[in-house]
């Protein structure tokens, strides 16, 4: 009687016991597949984020270059610039100088023409007679 009474009511609560063990056991199962699944996730995601950061750096790097070749080729274009505006330079005193020359070729010019015009008319108030061609002979040979 009360011994079995009192053994079902044990074991009726050892069933609910292993039930809600059972339950309990299954939830954590359950948390413990999904803590899982998020690892999974997070592992995914530091491993995108790796390789993300890899290429980063490396688009750096490249940039770092790209910059360096940028301030090379500027201090290259700076030194041609300088280059030309000193040959500018020249080439303006060069053209000053052919000025300069050509303005005394013209002076130079101008003399000698009003020379060559002051000979002529010296020469032309000289009187020759005219010479015989014997006459001429015989000077050419005297």
């Amino acid at each position: 009687g009360e011994h079995g009474r009192g053994f079902a009511v044990v074991a009726d609560e050892v069933r609910k016991l292993a039930s809600r063990s059972a339950e309990e056991a299954s939830q954590i199962r359950h948390l413990v597949n999904n803590n899982v699944a998020r690892i999974n996730e997070g592992e995914a995601l530091v491993a995108t984020t790796s390789d993300t950061l890899e290429k980063i750096a490396a688009r750096v790097q490249q940039v770092a270059t790209l910059v360096d070749e940028i301030a090379t080729a500027s201090h290259e274009q700076s030194a041609g610039v300088e280059q030309i505006s000193h040959a500018m330079a020249q080439l303006e005193d060069v053209t000053q100088q052919n000025a300069s020359l050509v303005e005394q070729v013209a002076t130079a010019s101008r003399s000698l023409d009003d020379q060559a015009e002051e000979m002529t008319t010296l020469v032309s108030r000289f009187r020759v007679a005219e010479i015989s061609p014997r006459h001429s002979q015989q000077l050419a040979y005297s």
